[in-house]
């Protein structure tokens, strides 16, 4: 019993998750730890007749298979689709033949070089009907650039192999080529399972996964108390005019939703996040106090609303996780606003009228100024974030939910936050 708790704990996900962090500290990281693909992979013995002379390979297997770099990985979370390239230097088959004719026989060793493999796959995952996650299909393709050929001891019948060596690559390759995508498929999608299965969460198949992690993210901003949120008392003094603005909040900043895809991709070692998020409308309320040189002064409050925020944005992240993220791209767009003023009298409808007016006139360039500033303004803040140190502090979570022993836990759908939110928002 001590030995498989010592065994378990040995491959626990958090320990998966630091091999692979370490990995990719390297300078030109090959392959991945814990990755399912059989190196070396024992190929079935292959015969290739010609009418002068009989090709038959025996004891062959598929070598570097695990010595891959990504090429390109592109995942859209909300369909649970996932594309991804692997490139090969170079795969070789080693094995014996024999090479017989009517007159002679040759036999030894050979080798099968292929240089400048690209394996492609499309995987697919989707709720089975007991709420967990499971790969349903997995669709590879693999092409190669240049295939050489190495056939030891061939002696005598080295000119008749001359006659076949233009057939014999392409041979090999094309009788190869349907096990290995074969032997992949099933080892991948057969540890992806495993894996989903250790999961403790099970998920309606009513909605994507990703729109219920949102709904628990749109909770959880409540819980923490950014929504309602309190912005910082604002000062506004160039002259002998003062303008002072407290008690400021807005609320609406958890009514968030998926507007178009979230999206991740991999290239070049590096890790791009894509989102496309939107508010519903959004509530603000403020206290003024307008004083003019120092001896006039008035005071009373302002209310406003904006129909919605929608915020497009990119985050690169270099795999070395000890980079900072940075801030791609920040886009902003936002709904008509509108503004309630009390406190000024006859002022009020005036100051509500150009302050209607102005800012939906102004909208575009408004928000090109507040773009630049909101992205070296998050830019600074994703500069002192220490993303090995917060990966680190959330690994015993990980492992929490992949205990065999934690009980499963379900979605809520009664969960007004999770549930119905989500369909108001969505549809």
């Amino acid at each position: 019993h001590n030995e498989e708790m010592i065994e378990a704990k040995v491959d626990s996900i958090s320990n998966q998750v630091r091999e692979i962090i370490e990995h990719y500290k390297e300078v030109e990281p090959v392959g991945l730890p814990g990755a399912p693909i059989p190196d070396p992979l024992p190929i079935p013995d292959l015969k290739h007749s010609r009418p002068i002379a009989t090709l038959m390979l025996k004891n062959a297997t598929m070598n570097g298979l695990s010595k891959f770099k990504v090429d390109q990985l592109y995942s859209n979370l909300a369909s649970m689709q996932v594309e991804v390239a692997l490139k090969y230097t170079k795969l070789e088959v080693l094995g014996n033949y024999t090479l017989s004719t009517w007159l002679s026989r040759s036999a030894g060793g050979f080798n099968v070089t292929l240089t400048e493999v690209y394996l492609e796959g499309v995987a697919s995952l989707e709720v089975a009907r007991q709420g967990n996650l499971e790969a349903t299909d997995i669709s590879l393709d693999i092409s190669v650039k240049d295939i050489a050929l190495d056939f030891k001891n061939l002696g005598f019948l080295g000119t008749v192999f001359q006659g076949m060596i233009n057939t014999v690559g392409t041979f090999v390759f094309d009788s190869i080529k349907p096990f290995i995508l074969s032997e992949v498929n099933n080892n991948m999608r057969s540890d992806i399972n495993k894996n989903l299965r250790t999961l403790k969460q099970t998920f309606p198949n009513s909605m994507p996964p990703i729109d219920l992690a949102l709904a628990a993210v749109r909770k959880m901003v409540r819980e923490y108390g950014y929504d309602p949120y309190r912005i910082e008392d604002y000062k506004y003094n160039p002259g002998i005019v003062s303008v002072e603005l407290s008690n400021i909040f807005v609320s609406g900043l958890a009514s968030f939703y998926r507007l178009g895809n979230l999206t991740i991709s991999i290239s070049n070692n590096s890790l791009l996040l894509g989102v496309h998020l939107s508010t519903r409308r959004l509530h603000g309320s403020c206290s003024w106090e307008l004083t003019l040189g120092g001896l006039l002064s008035n005071y009373g409050s302002a209310s406003f609303s904006v129909e919605y925020l929608e915020v497009n944005t990119k985050i690169n992240q270099s795999l070395n996780v000890r980079h900072s993220p940075k801030l791609k791209e920040l886009q902003l767009s936002l709904g008509n606003i509108q503004l309630r003023m009390n406190g000024l009298g006859t002022l009020d409808y005036i100051l509500e009228l150009l302050s209607n007016v102005v800012p939906n006139l102004l909208r575009y360039q408004i928000l090109d100024a507040i773009e630049g500033l909101l992205l070296r303004r998050i830019q600074d803040t994703l500069d002192l974030v220490d993303i090995e140190k917060e990966i680190e502090s959330h690994l015993n979570e990980l492992d929490d939910m992949t205990n065999p022993n934690a009980p499963v836990e379900e979605v809520d759908l009664a969960d007004n936050s999770l549930d119905e939110e989500y369909y108001d928002i969505v549809f």
